[in-house]
């Protein structure tokens, strides 16, 4: 089930769509060499993604998972065109030690797209790694 800060994102992303009929948002044949991915940890958090640029949209993969027992929970955030420079917190890892988050996400954009792995305490004190 989505959580709203995830339908709200998508809200976000979608208003960029208003008066652009010829946007595809669904997955395209992305090309090996164009795609990024890698992993990326910071203590309590580890992220493992793909993002897939293409002419019309960018279509990333990721897989988070909390890693400490510090009461800290862990997040994924992505930066796009139409978010600022801090970005918008795509999904977290509420449920301790062991717990994860995974899913896909495709958005109108051909570039501009980037992640980053976090965690915080309830929303506050969040410490981050940099833009993927």
């Amino acid at each position: 089930m989505k959580q709203a800060w995830q339908r709200g994102l998508r809200a976000v992303i979608a208003t960029g769509l208003v008066g652009t009929a010829a946007v595809v948002l669904s997955p395209t044949a992305a090309s090996a060499a164009a795609c990024r991915s890698g992993t990326a940890t910071i203590s309590g958090a580890d992220l493992t993604y793909q993002i897939c640029p293409e002419a019309f949209t960018t279509g990333l993969s990721y897989f988070l998972e909390d890693t400490a027992k510090d009461g800290r929970r862990a997040e994924v955030w992505i930066k796009t065109p139409s978010t600022s420079t801090g970005g918008v917190k795509l999904d977290e890892a509420t449920g301790g030690v062991g717990d994860w988050a995974e899913d896909e996400w495709y958005g109108p954009f051909s570039s501009g797209v980037y992640l980053k792995v976090c965690t915080s305490d309830a929303n506050t004190n969040r410490r981050c790694g940099g833009w993927l």
